[in-house]
């Protein structure tokens, strides 16, 4: 008898290079709130890792974050595809399933930064994640068990606490015409968290500049929010429109947070956003995954200087805006060195990226907000972002 195959082991490299230079301005007030933020030129991300496979079912990615000068785990994870009923199980470090921003990712989502509600959207942790989809792909579900002390910084979870999320995700496809050119998706998550230490952290909370290497930072512009809880839960709501170069989403998270010595607190908030390619290319939808992937650029830009194949293609160009709201205040927030924590965030997001190709874009943001602090009342400030983005 013939031993079994057992094909060799398939590794390629894969990263992102995301260079930013980012410009802010700040009323007198709001530097009297949060402190000074100063302009910054240097790596949102420099990742660099592998993926493979090994075997007919089995894959794996291991990836790392070098930006800041440290090391960062990001995906580091083992899979297995095409099982009966569930699909698809992932081991490892990795995202939690929450919301459609952060399942989009950094390489495919249309603006610099998440909207601020991104700050309840949990990050990268230790955990096992089921990924399945109906047989005609027009849904998917997504259930795991994480743990939520992990270190975004470091691979380890230490401690013998019963730090653990539970986590449920799942989109519908109403509307799927044209391979996805004209598509309408909804979508809704759930978590269930119990807070490594019991504590709860809302929000990383004004920087000395928006070069934060984290991948759901929040708002620079509201503080850190810190809440000593015992358990946490996490609501998510989302929607999508695809029609062919124009495209609309909107979500809505929120979290309710059961306080040590303290009355539930509550904290929620939304965007919307439009965006428009004035070259005719649509947001590609992967039905297996219930979020956004790449843009597939119809004419990529060619300007050669010299040679016979002279052919000059514009890439792609995309409009967008996107306003989004915060409202990260509850009457019972506890007190921080005698202020009142929290506060609430109407922003504006204005831009435009560049495709060169399918793998490059340079992106250009401008962000206008007034945030409302519970202690100093509203201020204005404002940022323009601009970033060279690579990704293999």
């Amino acid at each position: 008898m013939d031993p079994p195959h057992n094909p060799k082991p398939d590794i390629k490299l894969r990263g992102r290079i995301n260079a930013d230079a980012i410009f802010v301005g700040q009323s007198p007030q709001n530097i009297a709130s949060i402190g000074p933020i100063a302009d910054a030129t240097g790596f949102r991300r420099a990742r660099l890792g592998a993926q493979g496979t090994v075997g007919e079912q089995v894959d794996w990615v291991a990836e790392f974050d070098f930006a800041g000068g440290n090391i960062s785990f990001r995906n580091v994870y083992v899979g297995i595809d095409e099982l009966p009923i569930i699909r698809r199980l992932q081991v490892g470090h990795m995202l939690e399933p929450f919301s459609l921003e952060t399942a989009t990712g950094s390489n495919f989502f249309t603006f610099v930064e998440c909207s601020p509600i991104n700050a309840l959207d949990p990050a990268y942790n230790w955990g096992v994640l089921i990924l399945s989809f109906t047989e005609g792909e027009r849904a998917t579900f997504q259930v795991g068990a994480f743990r939520t002390g992990t270190s975004n910084n470091s691979g380890d979870d230490i401690s013998g606490q019963n730090d653990m999320a539970y986590d449920v995700r799942a989109t519908i496809l109403p509307w799927y015409q044209d391979n996805g050119r004209r598509l309408f998706m909804l979508g809704a998550a759930f978590s269930e968290r119990n807070p490594a230490n019991n504590t709860v952290t809302i929000n990383t909370g004004p920087q000395s500049n928006l070069l934060n290497v984290s991948d759901n930072p929040g708002s620079p512009f509201i503080p850190k929010i810190t809440v000593p809880a015992y358990q946490q839960q996490l609501l998510n709501a989302e929607a999508a429109l695809v029609l062919g170069p124009v495209s609309l989403q909107a979500e809505w998270s929120a979290t309710m947070i059961e306080q040590i010595g303290g009355g539930p607190v509550f904290l929620n908030g939304f965007y919307v956003f439009a965006s428009w390619f004035l070259t005719g290319e649509n947001r590609n939808f992967l039905t297996k995954d219930g979020k956004f992937g790449i843009i597939q650029v119809n004419s990529p830009f060619i300007c050669l200087r010299e040679g016979q194949s002279r052919v000059h293609g514009p890439g792609a160009w995309e409009l967008m805006a996107r306003f989004s709201y915060a409202d990260f205040v509850s009457p019972n927030l506890p007190l921080s060195n005698g202020s009142k924590q929290g506060a609430q965030e109407p922003e504006l997001t204005v831009g435009v990226n560049w495709y060169l190709n399918d793998y490059t874009r340079i992106m250009f943001n401008y962000v206008f907000t007034v945030p409302v602090d519970p202690n100093t009342g509203p201020s204005t400030a404002q940022a323009f972002f601009i970033r060279t983005a690579i990704f293999w």
